[in-house]
């Protein structure tokens, strides 16, 4: 739904009521991530990877670092389903 005091645009069309109805019985991060793909693949069709990438990487906190010193960042699960 995205964080407007942080200029996160979301996904359109897509606030906390919507969130709520996709997610709140989803027990598992493998069901919480499927309903996320489907939700941005519902929307973008087949630019829905980059769309979620885009997002995904501004609301990532940097958790570690690699060798070089440069940050960890966030990376889709790969579940095969994948382009």
């Amino acid at each position: 739904m995205g964080d407007s005091v942080d200029n996160i645009p979301g996904l359109p069309r897509c606030g906390p009521k919507k969130v709520w109805t996709l997610l709140h019985d989803l027990a598992t991060e493998d069901e919480l991530w499927e309903a996320a793909k489907d939700a941005y693949t519902d929307v973008y069709g087949d630019t829905w990877e980059a769309e979620l990438m885009e997002q995904a990487q501004l609301v990532w906190m940097c958790q570690e670092m690699n060798e070089d010193g440069s940050p960890v960042m966030w990376r889709m699960p790969d579940d095969g389903a994948r382009i």
